[in-house]
């Protein structure tokens, strides 16, 4: 099972259409209204840099200060008495982060066709500020023509073999844990995702066959890029740096005294508190849900989108989940 932290939703149809999901609910319905006064020609405008917590180096961070945590502060957890490591673990990328450049409509057509590459004409590593129909990258001229070749940008598996004829740069080496979700089948529609298991996730299995070591590397790597959300710093309790007391403290509390998320210990003893909520509220069993619609002035009403693309991206990343929608325009992953 997987904690729900911002996964965003990609709706590819005739438009784009991009909806940032509620995290932590268990179904999450989407209605999406596509509008006839939609602005044509549009562009997207970009705001800052995101800081994403799942690059290698932060993970290997995040894997040693987990390491260092079960051996002193959080001794006496209950993930302390069975994730018991014997020699030490490498985080080595799972994906690579891609900028492709291709120069003709057969090159385009290859790699935005490619349904692994699953690309994106907007950077993946910024937030998006204005919503809009096309992405006018400052770096490259003549893409503020909707129709021109463009940057495509993707977060592509270490064991895929990109295009080698088409220019590409790797921007970032990431590593995402494997999403361990007890799902039993697919929902109609939806389309099977594979993500790759590499030698980091394989190692950790060793120790930990469950995975639920991954929620808490998570947890540090997000705490280290200060991006827990506020319900999950609602729960957690930490120790401040440089303590010997073993006195915890809420985030406020820690707040308070100056410090920032990437300066305090977890106390991992609540994160276990957390999860216990999470599966009590029914909230580890994601499965994203809505209905895609547009307005359709001929017959002047809402109709569903029939055969729309849907794909969650976790961080707006890494595609982890796709489907259809179905006659009504709706969809279930």
């Amino acid at each position: 099972m997987k904690l729900l932290r911002d996964y965003r939703i990609f709706f590819l149809a005739l438009l784009t259409l991009l909806v940032h999901s509620c995290q932590k609910e268990n179904n999450t319905n989407i209605h999406t209204d596509a509008q006839d006064d939609t602005v044509e020609g549009k562009t997207i405008v970009l705001g800052n840099e995101l800081s994403i917590p799942y690059t290698t180096e932060n993970m290997q961070t995040a894997f040693d200060n987990l390491l260092f945590n079960l051996k002193s502060k959080s001794k006496k957890s209950a993930l302390a008495k069975t994730f018991k490591v014997e020699k030490e673990i490498e985080v080595v990328p799972s994906h690579y982060y891609y900028r492709f450049l291709p120069k003709d409509s057969l090159e385009h057509e290859m790699i935005t066709q490619d349904t692994i590459l699953q690309v994106s004409n907007v950077p993946l590593h910024y937030e998006i500020k204005e919503e809009g129909d096309f992405y006018d990258d400052p770096e490259l001229e003549g893409d503020e023509n909707p129709s021109a070749l463009s940057y495509l940008y993707a977060v592509v598996p270490y064991n895929y073999e990109v295009p080698g004829n088409v220019h590409k740069e790797r921007l970032d080496n990431f590593y995402f844990a494997p999403e361990m979700d007890d799902k039993e089948a697919m929902e109609e529609g939806e389309i099977e995702v594979k993500l790759p298991r590499n030698k980091t996730t394989r190692d950790i299995l060793t120790v930990d066959e469950s995975g639920e070591v991954f929620e808490y590397l998570e947890l540090e790597a997000l705490k280290l890029t200060n991006n827990l959300e506020a319900d999950e710093l609602a729960i957690l309790r930490f120790y401040l740096p440089n303590d010997s007391t073993a006195t915890t403290y809420s985030y406020a509390e820690a707040a308070q005294l100056g410090y920032e998320q990437r300066d305090l210990i977890i106390d991992l003893t609540s994160v276990e508190t957390m999860l216990e909520q999470e599966a009590l509220a029914g909230r580890r069993g994601w499965t994203p849900s809505g209905r895609i619609t547009v307005y359709e002035d001929v017959v002047n009403k809402t109709v569903g989108v029939m055969a729309a693309e849907v794909k969650v991206r976790k961080w707006g990343l890494v595609v982890i989940r796709r489907a259809r929608t179905d006659r009504n325009g709706n969809f279930r992953t």
